[in-house]
């Protein structure tokens, strides 16, 4: 399974080998707090406090992708990081 980020059309992509299974509209990181390029392992969380988390990525610092109810905040760069 893969998941593709491409920030330029705010659009996440999931594959499982040569079919995409689903596509979402995201927002991305400001330009203050910028969405990290790159190839990245996700974690899955256990245990989180954070309902909205849905994975974490490392680099540095580490970065999460979070579920939002703020849907004026998808389709554009708005996230805080």
């Amino acid at each position: 399974m893969r998941w593709i980020l491409d920030r330029r059309r705010f659009a996440l992509e999931v594959w499982d080998d040569a079919v995409c299974v689903a596509r979402f509209t995201v927002g991305i990181g400001r330009p203050d707090t910028p969405t990290p390029a790159g190839r990245f392992v996700l974690h899955l969380p256990t245990g989180s406090a954070d309902p909205a988390l849905v994975a974490t990525f490392t680099v540095d610092p580490v970065r999460c992708l979070r579920a939002t109810e703020d849907l004026t905040s998808l389709g554009r760069a708005a996230s805080g990081g």
